[in-house]
């Protein structure tokens, strides 16, 4: 099989015309010393849209811009801002501005049209994105015309969307883009080659019409390539050194995580650690690819590696999150013997759009973790009409370990994470809420007030001897 290297550059590493470049020869020259090793192996560029420059409104990523076009937000204003940022960015590489001429023309027709059907939307949102890619694509034949580059624009790139009435944050067709990228990639012939392929866009199942992807999926369109092509790695690149074990503004000057598993990586992430997505882990998990957080902007950093490597160093956990902003409420009234009661009340939590994060049971009573929004008090109410009395607890965090090896400690003397953890929260003085400990799972949870998280973050994380490192 044909070696393939997949890099993935985010907005921050692509902000402005000197990162473009940075990136670019990055790229370039991974291509090179691959081709030296075998003439047929081909490596995939992935650009998101240009990043944030600085905190004014002008400065943030390009995609904000078009958000708030579609949202009619100052929609005149954004749009000369986003034109602005991607027409000088062309200037700035000395590339003739015809390039994106095509693509500034179609959205400028919709906003003329004040039509701005589904896919309008997505034409719009997506743009950032196309017209990245435009760029390198143009600037990596200015600068090395002895190298082939092939563009996929959102039409050929295999990506497929699900058919909804929507194109926009459209859940991505699992199986459909496995194939569709098989197929991709054999008509395209991408051997030798460099193919630039922008993130988080593609069509929608059945039809031409063009979609943006959900959450997540920009570095799902590098994970989705790796998988089907069964890459050699894909590389996330993004202005920090990897995955840190804990948050930086509670532990300041931690070391990246070396190493996660693909459960780990998806724990972290949907307990708001700001690294790959749950969805973008999927296709990489199950094929058994290697995907590397890395720093566009010190590349002697090694950064995490995700993939199924388990490790019980520092009692098996390799993380500590936390999560504010929860409120705990106990629905009393539920006889244990009552059948259906508790799929009863949780449908309520559901009625009101309200995602029970954890629960526990009492005594004839279950407790639950939820973010309160602006229907929790109709819960409330309804619950009331319905006879179970509820109590509420505002303003907790969620605290958890995170790590596959806490279940594996190799010697039967050594303390458990389980027990350091109770003892860290006894020696505290902090009695903890709804502590959750589930066979097979990679996470140990519990729920404090907030006014503790510096505290009790600080004690674990020694405990934990994250501090050696």
């Amino acid at each position: 099989m044909n070696r393939c290297i997949i890099e993935k550059w985010g907005g921050t590493s692509l902000a402005t015309a000197e990162r473009d470049r940075k990136a670019l020869e990055h790229t370039i020259n991974t291509h090179i010393t691959e081709i030296k090793k075998n003439d047929h192996s081909y490596t995939i560029l992935v650009p998101s849209g240009p990043g944030k420059t600085d905190n004014t409104k002008q400065g943030r990523k390009a995609t904000d811009h078009a958000y708030d076009i579609i949202n009619h937000q100052n929609r005149e204003k954004e749009w000369i801002i986003l034109e602005d940022i991607l027409r000088r960015k062309v200037a700035e590489h000395s590339l003739p501005q015809n390039i994106i001429d095509h693509l500034i023309g179609e959205v400028r027709s919709i906003l003329l049209s004040n039509n701005l059907t589904p896919e309008a939307e997505a034409k719009i949102i997506g743009l950032p994105e196309r017209a990245e890619a435009k760029i390198l694509f143009n600037l990596g034949q200015c600068l090395h015309p002895e190298i082939n580059f092939v563009l996929l624009d959102y039409h050929e790139n295999g990506m497929i969307g699900k058919a909804m009435s929507i194109n926009r944050d459209v859940p991505i067709d699992h199986e459909s883009t496995l194939h569709s990228i098989v197929k991709t990639t054999k008509e395209n012939q991408l051997n030798g080659k460099i193919a630039i392929i922008p993130g988080f866009i593609g069509i929608k199942k059945g039809t031409t019409e063009m979609v943006t992807l959900e959450r997540g999926m920009s570095d799902g369109t590098a994970t989705y390539y790796g998988a089907t092509l069964y890459a050699d790695e894909v590389r996330i690149f993004s202005d920090q050194n990897g995955i840190l074990p804990v948050d930086p503004d509670i532990i300041d000057g931690s070391k990246p995580i070396s190493e996660l598993t693909y459960k780990e990586a998806e724990a972290f992430a949907g307990l708001g650690a700001k690294i790959i997505n749950e969805v973008a882990l999927r296709p990489a998990r199950e094929r058994g690819i290697l995907i590397r957080i890395l720093n566009s902007f010190n590349f002697t950093q090694t950064g995490t590696n995700i993939r199924a490597n388990l490790s019980t160093e520092h009692y098996g956990v390799k993380a500590i999150a936390h999560v504010p902003g929860y409120e705990l409420i106990t629905v009393n009234q539920m006889p244990m013997n009552q059948k259906g009661i508790a799929a009863k009340v949780a449908s309520l939590f559901e009625r009101y759009d309200l995602s029970i994060d954890s629960e526990s049971d009492g005594d004839s009573c279950k407790t639950y973790a939820v973010i309160p929004n602006d229907n929790t008090s109709k819960l409330r109410n309804e619950l009331a009409t319905l006879g179970h009395r509820t109590s509420t607890i505002n303003c907790m965090v969620r605290i958890a370990l995170i790590g596959e090896g806490m279940d594996y400690i190799p010697h039967t003397n050594a303390k458990t994470a389980d027990q350091i953890l109770l003892e860290t929260l006894k020696k505290q003085n902090i009695a903890p809420d709804m502590y959750n400990l589930a066979r097979e799972s990679v996470i140990r949870s519990f729920f404090l007030p907030q006014e503790y998280t510096h505290q009790i973050i600080t004690h674990l994380y020694r405990a934990f001897e994250f501090h050696r490192n």
